[in-house]
Parts: structure tokens; C-alpha cells; sequence
């Protein structure tokens, strides 16, 4: 294969690769400024050029097959890491400066980093961070992040993926809503009460949870609010207003709880159980990047 025919296929293989992202030949081609026509004629010349069938077509939709998702991932890691290696070589020439996209979650994320952040961007006076505070699924590579903080575990092959900390949601009111509704004991008893949801990652609502109740019986609770948010910052003003019941933990509340603000109900029962991790593509080794993971994890360590 000559030097040509190695530059047309990586060309090819990008084309394919964008297309497996954003899942649609039409979003595809706007995204990269090409026709329709030329983002399928890339793809067809590479599976010619691989000898495999990358995408099954009809009418309605595309599919990935096996061998496409198996290339892809080969292709991801060797542009990841090629991306990741210009940048180090531009840092290098530079000044030194470097900028890290990051994106965090709101709640205990926020909570935890917030009041650190601004001390470590004075002590690292060649970083800029670009923070992205956010509940929703994130592609770590289409979206160009440098790290992402996530509430589940990615399914992207090619990242790096760390546990930082697990908890359990408990239940908060004000005491006003005490006086006026009386509080609530039991499950049974909840279902009477109002309630604010949650709404995952994905933008669904959490209707259905697995309680844990006295840290080792789990039950099953159905209750459809009329109220959802995906912040539990958010769920705290509500709860204040002395009309409505939300989760929580501790850690967040605690200023809210040692003023008498909310209190905490049902304490035998867990009402969910998060998770959270931090993901990174596996081979991006610049040592800034390094040094802030510690940070990271560090302010996670200190959590009670």
C-alpha cells in the first residue's frame, strides 16, 4: 500500500468513526461539512479496502456490525491517541500552558470540588479549566472532554474508568412540612406524602427504587411524583419551601441540617444508591492531567 492509499484510508476510517458516533449519515455529513453522498462513498471505499461489511443499511436506519464496532475501537484509540500526542508536542513548544475540558456533575460533585477549584487553579497558574457542571450522559470523545465525572459507568471501550465514592439517598423536609402533613414512617405511608423524584442521567424519571431498609432488607417503592428535578442542590430549595419531601445526604445538607432547616426522615431507609466515576481516555498520560486526577481523588477521600 502506498503513502496515498494510507492517507485515504485514515480519511475513510474518520468518516466511518463519526458516523458510529453520531449515529446518521445526514448528522454525520453536516457535522464534518460533507455531502451525504461523499461521507457514503468514504465508507463504502474502506469497507472495499478493510474487506468487511461496517454498517448494515435500509431504509429506516444503520447499523453498526461487529466488525464495525471492532474497528472503530481500534481506529478511536490510535486518533485519541494521536490527538493526544499533537497536544502534548503543542504544550511542550508553548509556554507551557494547557486547557482541560471537564465535566462534573451537579450535587455532591459540585459540592465537593466547588470550594477547592479556585484554590488549585492559583496554585497551577499554566491550567485553565473549562467546567462543565451537568446531569446528563456525556460522550467523552465526540464531546471533546478531557475528563468527565459520571453518576454510572461508561460504556465507551476505550476509557480509562476509576470508582471515586458510592452513598445512599436519604429523606429530607423542613419542619414546617412536619407541622402541616405529619411525617411519614413507614413506605405505605410515603406514598401519601408529596414527593419529589429524580430524573437520571438519561433524562428518564425514577419512578422505581430499591429501598434498603436497616442496611440489609430491600424493598421495592413505586411512586410517581408531580414534581422531578436532577439536582438535588435544586430538591433542597424545594424542600425549604415546607412543601415538599426530597433526597439527599447528609454531606450536602449538613449546613441546612445543623440550623434546624430540614431534618432528616424514615433514617432506617436508603432510598438509592449512587455511584460515582471518573473516565478519561486510556491513553492520554500528559502529567497535567496526572496531577489534577489526584486533586480529584483527593477531594473525594475527604468526603465522611
Amino acid at each position: 500500500m502506498n503513502m496515498l492509499d494510507n492517507k485515504n484510508l485514515y480519511v475513510n476510517a474518520q468518516t466511518f468513526c463519526r458516523v458510529v458516533e453520531i449515529g446518521s449519515y445526514v448528522a454525520a455529513a453536516k457535522k464534518i461539512t460533507l455531502s451525504q453522498s461523499t461521507v457514503s462513498r468514504r465508507i463504502v471505499a474502506l469497507e472495499n479496502e478493510l474487506g468487511l461489511q461496517l454498517i448494515r443499511r435500509n431504509t429506516r436506519n444503520l447499523e453498526i456490525t461487529e466488525e464495525g464496532y471492532n474497528f472503530y475501537s481500534l481506529f478511536i484509540e490510535h486518533e485519541t491517541r494521536l490527538n493526544s500526542s499533537i497536544e502534548n508536542f503543542k504544550t511542550d513548544k508553548s509556554d507551557g500552558a494547557i486547557c482541560l475540558r471537564v465535566a462534573i456533575p451537579l450535587g455532591i460533585a459540585t459540592n465537593v470540588l466547588s470550594l477547592k477549584i479556585a484554590e488549585y487553579s492559583y496554585n497551577h497558574p499554566n491550567l485553565t479549566l473549562q467546567l462543565f457542571y451537568q446531569n446528563r450522559e456525556v460522550d467523552l470523545i465526540k464531546e471533546t472532554f478531557d475528563l468527565v465525572i459520571l453518576r454510572h459507568v461508561p460504556k465507551h471501550q476505550t476509557l480509562k474508568i476509576k470508582k471515586l465514592y458510592k452513598t445512599q439517598l436519604n429523606l429530607y423536609c423542613a419542619p414546617e412540612y412536619i407541622r402541616q402533613f405529619g411525617e411519614p414512617t413507614t413506605l405505605n405511608e410515603l406514598k401519601n406524602h408529596y414527593l419529589v423524584g429524580a430524573i437520571a442521567d438519561d433524562n428518564s424519571p425514577l419512578i422505581n427504587y430499591e429501598v434498603i431498609y436497616k442496611g440489609n432488607e430491600h424493598l421495592s417503592f413505586h411512586y410517581v411524583p408531580r414534581i422531578l428535578a436532577n439536582s438535588i442542590d435544586s430538591a433542597l430549595k424545594i424542600a425549604k419551601s415546607g412543601y415538599a419531601i426530597v433526597g439527599g445526604i447528609d454531606y450536602i445538607y449538613q449546613d441546612e441540617l445543623a440550623r434546624g432547616e430540614i431534618i432528616k426522615i424514615m433514617p432506617d431507609y436508603k432510598f438509592a444508591t449512587w455511584e460515582f466515576y471518573m473516565a478519561r481516555l486510556s491513553n492520554n498520560k500528559n502529567p497535567v492531567v496526572e496531577d489534577f486526577i489526584q486533586f480529584i481523588e483527593q477531594c473525594f477521600r475527604k468526603i465522611p
